[in-house]
């Protein structure tokens, strides 16, 4: 499914609520990924929403030559995290390679086909 796109520099509690209201899934370009993932957080948490983040492509780790350990301390954590955040309203997917953080709302009753 396309992701309606926005620009960073357009992101802002209007252009937000209107999406996360209308509980639409968005992606959304970005030149700082951690910045603007943290952004949405806040927003989603202030909207009484559930959220769970993850890296796309998790073979990013690899292509970037991490530790072995933090590899390790991932395949334990991430799993947890699932747990701990199990049936989010949102699920925020950090995509570092091409700049996006992609917002998917991922209830039944999802309005994406409007």
């Amino acid at each position: 499914m396309q992701l309606t796109l926005i620009d960073s520099d357009e992101l802002d509690v209007w252009i937000v609520k209107y999406y996360l209201a209308g509980r639409r899934s968005f992606s959304m370009k970005t030149e700082d990924v951690i910045k603007d993932t943290l952004r949405l957080e806040r927003f989603i948490k202030m909207m009484g929403f559930t959220y769970r983040v993850y890296t796309e492509g998790i073979d990013v780790v690899t292509i970037y030559g991490v530790d072995k350990l933090i590899d390790k301390a991932k395949a334990i954590g991430v799993p947890i995290h699932n747990i701990e955040n199990y049936d989010p309203d949102y699920e925020i997917g950090k995509d570092f390679i091409n700049g996006l953080v992609n917002i998917r709302y991922k209830k039944k009753d999802s309005f994406d086909y409007l």
